[in-house]
């Protein structure tokens, strides 16, 4: 993404370009320090030079989220829709769909956090700390039902109530929140992240954290789409970041959505790679043999569609 310069200079406090327009320096919007600088070309990296005090880095989707100034996203929305070949479920009459953020709600009446749970802990699931998980007693519609606050800047935007008797249907009932503005676990992705790994659902998240110990590193880092979907809205969130690589992470049932989505997040990262777990598993209740011989055997783009996707076509 590369705003007009006059627009960008706008946006930085005392900003002004310096001999050779290369770069715009002005206050930090961070720490308020007079030593910050944005680059003016393609994707405008920034970054704080009070390093002790600050030091803060990134990228234009970073910057512009910071500084309240998401509007500006909205032609990039239309950009990458057009470049990706995606069309946008948009009600024309909406002028709000095209923004990133998604509004505050309240969990269910009733809810309760627990720290534990017979059927989640029966499914390997132990992050009581860091995912709010909770049950309630007076909405009847959350009855025998597991529910999942999904947060995004420590507020409330969505709900998954995952039945925890196998003979209520559906599933799953969620708020009514547009998941497709939601990527969950965007906030834990670090300065030094380069690769994302994309799975389906919370339950999928949170092995393989587990699996891969990645709340013990940096560089490597999974997120959630909320069901084999992948959205304009989710892509830019994960551009806001320095973030190269892309490992889709779906169940195998999925082959044709995964070559689409393979296909267009080639076209704005890096690298992208496809794993797949055991036939009729899922990455939630996978071991970690398992999840090592998935990624002992990567496919790229191509290769996936020439192995798996054409083999389903002859079949």
């Amino acid at each position: 993404m590369k705003l007009d310069l006059d627009i960008l200079k706008s946006l930085i406090d005392g900003g002004h370009y310096d001999n050779d327009k290369n770069n715009i320096y002005g206050i930090c919007p961070y720490c308020g320090g007079n030593e910050f600088g944005v680059s003016t070309k393609d994707n405008h990296l920034f970054g704080c030079f009070r390093k002790s005090q600050c030091g803060v880095t990134g990228n234009i989707y970073k910057l512009l989220k910071k500084i309240d100034r998401e509007d500006l996203l909205e032609a990039e929305v239309i950009r990458l829709g057009e470049k990706l070949d995606i069309e946008l479920d948009r009600n024309e009459k909406d002028e709000t769909d095209y923004e990133l953020t998604l509004p505050t709600i309240n969990p269910p009446i009733g809810f309760r956090r627990v720290i534990s749970n017979k059927y989640l802990e029966e499914r390997g699931f132990t992050d009581f700390d860091k995912y709010k998980v909770g049950t309630t007693m007076l909405d009847k519609a959350y009855k025998d039902r597991i529910i999942f606050l999904v947060e995004e800047d420590g507020e409330v935007k969505g709900y998954l109530g995952r039945s925890i008797n196998k003979d209520i249907k559906p599933k799953y009932k969620n708020s009514k929140s547009d998941f497709a503005k939601l990527l969950l676990g965007i906030e834990e992705i670090e300065e030094e992240t380069h690769t994302l790994v994309l799975v389906e659902g919370l339950l999928d998240k949170a092995n393989v954290d587990r699996l891969l110990k990645l709340d013990r590193q940096s560089e490597i880092k999974c997120c959630c789409t909320f069901g084999a979907k992948m959205s304009l809205f989710q892509i830019i969130k994960m551009k806001m970041f320095n973030v190269k690589n892309i490992i889709l992470f779906y169940e195998s049932d999925v082959i044709g959505v995964i070559q689409n989505h393979a296909f267009k997040l080639e076209k704005e990262f890096e690298k992208v790679d496809i794993i797949l777990p055991p036939e009729n598993e899922d990455p939630g209740s996978i071991n970690e043999e398992e999840i090592q011989k998935s990624l002992e055997k990567k496919y790229s783009p191509m290769d996936f569609y020439r192995k798996k996707v054409n083999i389903i076509k002859l079949k």
